[in-house]
């Protein structure tokens, strides 16, 4: 994923977080029939809000840190998703810093 992505080496800890996170939710065991994720929680997994890891993204910046003619949206790369805070992790490329967010427009064909 990550010489895919072309992502840098000190984020390869994202990349196992996101394989064992997509993994989860979609192996279904042969023994049992289900997914980790569905034997744990007694419900069918979505993945519908998964993307590609390291792909191409833009966060959303909230108007109380921009001013009128600034824009509303920041590159940024995916970094997986934090099932804590049930959001996107992106790697912001102005600030150079790691933020969990949920207003993430992601362009997977792009890395």
């Amino acid at each position: 994923m990550m010489q895919h992505s072309g992502t840098p080496d000190r984020f390869w800890h994202r990349a196992a977080q996101h394989a064992v996170f997509f993994w989860n939710r979609t192996v279904i065991s042969s023994a049992t029939g289900m997914t980790p994720f569905e034997s744990m929680f007694g419900r069918k997994p979505s993945v519908s809000h998964v993307r590609t890891f390291g792909c191409d993204a833009f966060c959303h910046v909230p108007k109380e840190q921009r001013s009128t003619f600034d824009a509303k949206m920041e590159p940024c790369i995916y970094l997986g998703h934090d099932a804590v805070q049930n959001s996107a992790m992106v790697y912001v490329l102005r600030t150079n810093k790691v933020i969990a967010t949920r207003d993430v427009q992601c362009q997977e064909g792009s890395f």
